[in-house]
């Protein structure tokens, strides 16, 4: 838990990049249950870990360029 815009999402994004560089298979991360804040961690992670945006992945298109 922190306050709003503390820079929580950016920290855990850092701590499971370092898990998966360290060999980790399987990360688990909890989120509330507001489904919209789940949605924008899902977002912000795909963009800091996996590259690519979200909205590309969800909709199917996958020809789309890395960003990351």
């Amino acid at each position: 838990m922190g306050d709003v815009q503390s820079g929580k999402t950016s920290n855990y994004t850092s701590l499971v990049n370092k898990a998966a560089d360290v060999g980790y298979q399987i990360i688990v991360i909890l989120t509330g249950m507001i489904e919209e804040l789940r949605q924008q961690t899902q977002e912000r992670l795909d963009l800091g870990f996996i590259g690519r945006e979200s909205n590309y992945l969800l909709r199917g298109d996958k020809n789309r360029q890395p960003i990351g």
